[in-house]
């Protein structure tokens, strides 16, 4: 693979220490004067991240970011980082694909009106998304997002949510009975309608919760992957964040408020029956 990738016209990756493997190549890359893009360097980098699954909460914290290739930040198991997650923001997208196409344009600068044009339709893309999301999430009565999988802190950022892991809840295990006992308590205090595990993992943990608490379990997709059925059926980052938005309503909206809110309509009093003679 490394030689592979030696001979590539040139380099894209996602950064942020997510490819741990990219730390021993990058160098020889650049040595071979390689053109590479690092998409971490086109974003404000937040939150936390333990590639170990572990449960902190997620901070939101602001960090700056060098933009010299020979400085990653460290991710392995068991170590926290920058969450690598930045693609579940469309406006870090939005950077991205902006960037991206400055990048090829420069690669290969006879397409680079083909490259601008594309990158008109999909920033027209992510804008309507964007705004899709704004409408429901400004509606949603619940803004804690409890998660297996903290992936949506840009996410949660960018919309006013709070991505919550709660320890004990994992993709990976079923949680202790004391820590049974301290999420069933959070959930109850905070009258959550809903627990959310990640798409393409083992929803095992939320459904024992599930049935200690009769919340909902709501599936989010971290896009980290397509299984080749999804891809078969035409599915995209634009299909599945649509996907993301759907399960978000199950925190509920102001719609759903007013619709259990709502009296029944008010029906005309039975007419006393005459005896029949």
């Amino acid at each position: 693979k490394v030689m592979e990738i030696s001979r590539a016209d040139a380099f894209l990756f996602n950064g942020t220490g997510l490819e741990t493997w990219t730390e021993k190549i990058l160098p020889q890359l650049q040595k071979r004067k390689i053109p590479i893009f690092e998409a971490a360097h086109s974003v404000q980098l937040g939150g936390t991240h333990e590639c170990s699954h572990g449960h902190a909460h997620d901070t939101h914290s602001e960090c700056s970011h060098s933009h010299a290739h020979d400085t990653h930040s460290e991710c392995s198991h068991g170590h926290a980082g920058p969450d690598p997650h930045i693609w579940l923001s469309i406006r870090n997208m939005e950077r991205i694909l902006t960037d991206l196409t400055r990048f090829f344009a420069e690669l290969e600068p006879e397409n680079a009106e083909y490259f601008r044009a594309n990158l008109e339709k999909a920033l027209l893309q992510c804008r309507e998304l964007d705004a899709e999301f704004q409408t429901v999430t400004q509606s949603l009565t619940s803004r804690k997002l409890v998660v297996a999988h903290r992936a949506f802190g840009y996410l949660c950022r960018d919309y006013g949510l709070e991505q919550i892991g709660l320890e004990g809840y994992s993709a990976f295990s079923d949680p202790s009975p004391a820590q049974m006992v301290k999420i069933i308590e959070f959930i109850r205090t905070n009258q959550l309608p809903v627990i959310y595990a990640a798409s393409l993992e083992s929803t095992k943990g939320a459904d024992a919760i599930a049935r200690e608490t009769g919340v909902k379990v709501g599936i989010l997709h971290p896009l980290g992957s397509l299984t080749q059925e999804q891809i078969d059926g035409g599915a995209n980052y634009f299909s599945v964040m649509r996907e993301n938005l759907e399960a978000l309503k199950l925190l509920g909206t102001a719609a759903d408020q007013e619709q259990n809110t709502t009296p029944a309509p008010e029906t005309a009093p039975a007419q006393d029956a005459k005896p029949e003679i």
